[in-house]
């Protein structure tokens, strides 16, 4: 559709010029209007269906912001580019470079969200303590060993690229993976989120089916159960 959208209205763009008359010229703007709705309606859906539920409303206001924000800013360049090169001219570079954006669809097409699982999954247990803590207290480091077949290796490192994606994504402000240097089938993951109320926050509402898939590829890879241990970071010295 954004192909298709984009095609017509560089068509469109480019006829412009060339019509004697404002009644002429209506007739395809009724289909650049017909393409915009195409593009808005698009995108919209994408952005609603790839959204997690509990970033959908911050993600909505930034593609809000970058999509409006860019007309304001496209009309100023335009204007500029218009009082120096002329209507005629501008208009035709403009329907150039629309046919250019259009064809970048073969390369970089706009991603299917519609197959993610975007509901609340519940794949975490709880985290087991002995100290008391405030929502606010953090950073809380996360690390997690797992206990990979040396055959399986290669492939798990792989799949765990996407878990970093995953647990970014969900609040995390560091991510990494380290392989024990005295087993060498332990790997350990370790994660770092600003506070506990936001680790809590992965556990509990923004943790998806999408995620849940993503780690548990990556830990049909490993043996046993992994074992996970939380810590907070140390309170500074007094002075």
């Amino acid at each position: 559709m954004l192909m298709i959208s984009g095609a017509v209205f560089a068509a469109v763009t480019a006829v412009l010029p060339l019509c004697p008359n404002a009644i002429i010229a209506a007739f395809p703007l009724i289909l650049a209007g017909a393409a915009w709705i195409g593009v808005l309606s698009t995108l919209n859906a994408a952005m609603q269906l790839t959204l997690a539920g509990w970033v959908r409303a911050r993600g909505l206001a930034f593609y809000l912001i970058v999509f409006m924000g860019g007309q304001a800013f496209g009309s100023a360049i335009w204007g500029i580019v218009a009082g120096y090169a002329g209507l005629m001219i501008t208009l035709f570079i403009a329907a150039g470079l629309l046919v250019l954006g259009a064809a970048t669809g073969w390369w970089w097409p706009l991603y299917d969200g519609g197959n993610l699982d975007r509901s609340v999954a519940t794949g975490w247990a709880d985290p087991s303590l002995v100290l008391e803590l405030r929502p606010t207290d953090g950073p809380v480091l996360v690390q997690i060993e797992y206990r990979v077949p040396e055959d399986n290796v290669d492939e798990f490192t792989r799949a765990m690229t996407v878990v970093e994606r995953s647990r970014r994504r969900t609040g995390a402000t560091s991510w990494g993976l380290h392989r024990d240097l005295a087993d060498a089938v332990l790997f350990l993951e370790t994660f770092q989120v600003p506070s506990w109320a936001e680790h809590l926050a992965q556990h509990h509402s923004r943790y998806t089916g999408a995620d849940h898939d993503v780690l548990d590829r990556a830990r049909r890879l490993t043996e046993g159960e992994p074992t996970v241990r939380h810590a907070l970071a140390a309170p500074s010295p007094p002075g």
